[in-house]
């Protein structure tokens, strides 16, 4: 399985880790597949090595989990929870995030500042291009016509041409709908990518840590799930016998990649992970939560404006599209639901676009602000987690929310104006949705998979137990990573290197060795805007995916 004939010499293949990642991955999807034969690479890095579930962080937002992957670090300490992030002082207006957002070390700045070398292909949130100890191809949120989208920056054009003139960075799978065999074809052709790109320079260049991300899998559980899951009430038995043979055969493909990969890139020397940022669920109806909170009396909307809101979006959205004028939904005061709300009139409301998140209005801290501080903040937030976790759907009577966690007994350290008071957890088959659906409780539609907190972890090589299951949590993994390189672990990250992943004599032999903040020196983020023209591709394509 793994290639005893690398090209590289003894020195360089000394403590190499290759991470894969696959997002959005569960074993909920995978098991069925793996029994049936289709994932025998994958199967055998299981059999040899550590696998089980990869606890995602809060919000389960691709963005913030992988910035939690690449930091170890919740998203309260790097500082990015979703895609679009509100601009400071204001209520309405939010803007794309991108890499310069990032308030803490990458891995690959952390292996950059230690002289080793890293290789980063596909990772989501990674554009503009780091200047790094190696090479990298940007992923999710590269703007489609990005001059430079690498580094070194001669990497652009050269793998342009490689890939007939054009590199694909994803694909919009809300905008299939009705083309299921379509969209397999270009998530194939999206893995081919990838893959070839990770091959070409992983190949002709030396690394000592290889992350690349296929993300294909996210975006076809997004839409496949009626194909997928026979426990799903809107399970379609007669689409699934056309359908989810396509499934199995993409999850095949990847399996392959997967294979690829071993047997050109690792040997017994390399530590190999696959990952995935979070995990998969069935869902048939979204709430809004705004919406909610207004039902509770808790939000108060400027009535004169919510009649006429949808009207003017429907009239106005496509001219600005037409215009290339960016975030009608965030700049344009008066189109966003944030901007039809009363804030004064209104205690609490929805912190994020996946509304996961609810925020007290307070004083001092929000702009509108009308709870005070201490007891009046402390009474209210008592009183909303309770209507949480009593509230009941209206047609089921099941519980809305498993689980409501207030943010200060989660986040660490918050970046308050971003950091909600309260986050939620919604019951089976329920998503908490962005903002833009007809009614409170609406159907999903073709969107029938979100997102979900267990992932899958799977690990194999030197020093790594056989046949073993474990859990570990996402932010564990840059920690552990960092550990199978012989470098030390920054003492603030807040994940752990996972020990039960090695074997016990070589873990007792090796412990962590910890790096205080001052030996990493200071990071400090750079928050670059992207263009207008940038920020409206970006603003499409996040539609595109179904997360605006």
């Amino acid at each position: 399985m793994l290639s005893q004939n690398s090209n590289f010499s003894a020195s360089t293949r000394k403590n190499r880790t290759l991470v894969i990642g696959l997002d959005g991955a569960t074993f909920d999807i995978l098991k069925p597949v793996l029994q049936a034969g289709r994932m025998p690479n994958l199967q055998r890095l299981m059999d040899a090595g550590v696998s089980g579930p990869l606890a995602s962080v809060l919000p389960t937002n691709s963005a913030a989990a992988w910035c939690s992957f690449a930091t170890g670090k919740l998203p309260s300490r790097h500082g990015i929870f979703e895609f679009r992030q509100r601009v400071q002082g204001s209520l309405h207006q939010k803007t794309i995030v991108n890499a310069t957002y990032l308030r803490d070390e990458s891995l690959w700045r952390i292996l950059t500042r230690h002289e080793r070398r890293i290789g980063v292909v596909g990772v989501p949130l990674t554009y503009p291009p780091a200047s790094l100890n190696g090479f990298m191809v940007t992923g999710l949120l590269t703007p489609k016509n990005a001059p430079v989208f690498t580094y070194p920056e001669n990497l652009s054009p050269e793998l342009r041409a490689m890939h007939g003139g054009e590199y694909i960075f994803d694909v919009e799978w809300a905008n299939y709908q009705g083309r299921q065999e379509a969209l397999i074809q270009d998530l194939d052709r999206l893995s081919q990518v990838n893959l070839d790109t990770t091959l070409h320079l992983a190949r002709s260049r030396d690394w000592d840590l290889l992350i690349t991300v296929f993300v294909s899998p996210d975006r076809l559980q997004h839409c496949f799930w009626p194909y997928m899951d026979p426990t799903f009430p809107h399970y379609d038995a007669e689409s699934a016998r056309r359908f989810y043979p396509l499934a199995q055969a993409h999850f095949g493909y990847l399996d392959q990649c997967i294979g690829r990969l071993l047997d050109e890139l690792a040997d017994a020397q390399t530590t190999v992970m696959v990952m995935s940022d979070h995990g998969f669920q069935g869902v048939y109806q979204q709430m809004n939560l705004d919406d909610w909170l207004a039902g509770e009396g808790l939000l108060k909307y400027r009535a004169a404006r919510q009649t006429t809101l949808k009207a003017i979006k429907k009239v106005v959205r496509p001219l600005y599209r037409r215009l290339r004028i960016a975030n009608i939904t965030g700049r344009v005061k008066g189109l966003s639901q944030a901007a039809d709300i009363d804030w004064g009139k209104s205690r609490a409301y929805c912190t994020w676009d996946q509304q996961q998140g609810i925020s007290i209005n307070l004083q001092g801290r929000d702009p509108l602000g009308v709870v005070s501080p201490g007891a009046e903040y402390e009474q209210l937030l008592s009183e909303i987690e309770a209507r949480l976790r009593a509230a009941r759907h209206p047609q089921t009577g099941q519980p809305l929310f498993v689980d409501v966690i207030r943010g200060k007994d989660y986040y660490k350290d918050p970046i308050e104006t971003f950091t909600p008071d309260l986050i939620v957890l919604p019951g089976s088959y329920l998503r908490v949705a962005a903002p833009r659906q007809r009614r409170m409780y609406d159907s999903t539609g073709w969107a029938t998979g979100d997102h979900a907190v267990n992932g899958i972890f799977v690990a194999h090589g030197p020093h790594i137990r056989s046949g073993a299951a474990i859990t570990a949590n996402l932010i564990d993994l840059a920690p552990t990573i960092l550990h199978t390189l012989d470098l030390p672990i920054p003492q603030d990250m807040d994940g752990q290197v996972l020990g039960d992943v090695f074997e016990p004599e070589w873990a007792q032999a090796h412990p962590p060795v910890p790096e205080s903040r001052e030996a990493a020196g200071d990071y400090l983020a750079q928050d670059e805007q992207l263009s207008t023209e940038d920020e409206q591709t970006l603003i499409e394509r996040l539609e595109g995916l179904g997360y605006l």
